[in-house]
């Protein structure tokens, strides 16, 4: 049997796939935190303990290519990852992605980044993970589902609302809708489609990984 590290950002990408994985002993779920530095500090510390077949970096991607629909499902993999073939034929879309430091907002933004780039989607992880994958000689991919496309702007400017380790902060929220609540319908909304592409990915990473992890 083959063993697979899903890695997720945060609970609220990770808990669907979670719920549908849970009798799955060979998939193991890691929530790393946001950013670069969180996601390299704990995939290093998970490997120097437990080597995988292969890692998975998963959750949310920002669009920057404007054809990019919301929910479209999205992959990059090494040349040697052994599920490639099954992602593409369930339906993700191969892509270049583009690991920033900070939450992309704006649509001007993402025009700037696809323009200067040509890279269609960002995440703020993949990165570090590959890196890591790469020194210990781990097949890796990137399967990740558009939360937020190029043509939209994103309720509020989620990097002033965390707070140093890119964590959101209750405070900082509550502070910044008291001084913008025209936001909260928005942010609401936006709430209620990122349960719906977490459910969406969730559904997607069981089909990949439930039959070749059983093998």
């Amino acid at each position: 049997m083959t063993s697979c590290i899903a890695c997720f950002a945060v609970e609220n990408e990770s808990g669907p796939f979670r719920s549908l994985a849970r009798n799955n002993s060979h998939i193991h779920i890691l929530v790393t935190g946001m950013g670069k530095e969180n996601a390299q500090k704990q995939i290093l510390s998970t490997l120097r303990n437990h080597k995988p077949d292969y890692v998975i970096t998963s959750g949310f991607a920002g669009g920057l290519d404007p054809g990019l629909a919301p929910e479209t499902i999205v992959f990059s993999a090494t040349p040697d990852f052994p599920l490639s073939d099954r992602i593409r034929i369930a339906g993700a879309s191969s892509v270049k992605f583009l690991t920033v430091s900070r939450v992309i907002c704006t649509v001007s933004e993402k025009r700037a980044l696809w323009e200067k780039t040509g890279i269609q989607a960002t995440d703020m992880e993949s990165e570090a993970i590959h890196e890591i994958c790469e020194k210990f000689h781990i097949p890796c991919a990137t399967v990740r589902i558009i939360s937020d496309t190029a043509n939209e702007d994103l309720p509020l400017d989620f990097n002033r609302v965390m707070d140093r380790q890119c964590r959101i902060s209750i405070a900082r929220l509550a502070f910044a809708l008291t001084r913008k609540p025209q936001n909260l319908p928005k942010l609401l909304r936006f709430h209620r489609r990122i349960q719906s592409v977490s459910n969406k990915l969730a559904h997607f990473l069981m089909t990949i990984l439930d039959h070749a992890t059983r093998k």
